[in-house]
């Protein structure tokens, strides 16, 4: 019996090699019922990670930064005089 996150992975890469056998993206989404969205997601999560991303839920969202950090720098309004 396959554990949940490999039947998860199996499912994602089915999707990923159906496109690639049919050579036709929205085809092979229709057929498993996905957006090209997702696909496009799963197919870039295992070009950054490889095999084992398409396990994993949406990458962390970004820290959000204090006031003050580098991004916040000028503390006063943006218009110019």
């Amino acid at each position: 019996m396959l554990h949940s996150s490999e039947r998860i992975i199996k499912h994602k890469l089915g999707l990923l090699n159906l496109a690639e056998e049919l050579g036709n993206v929205s085809r092979a989404c229709k057929v498993m019922g996905l957006s090209r969205d997702t696909f496009y997601r799963y197919r870039n999560a295992v070009e950054a990670g490889g095999i084992e991303a398409p396990a994993g839920g949406r990458p962390p969202s970004p820290e959000p930064q204090e006031p003050g950090s580098a991004g916040n720098r000028g503390g006063g309004s943006s218009v110019c005089h």
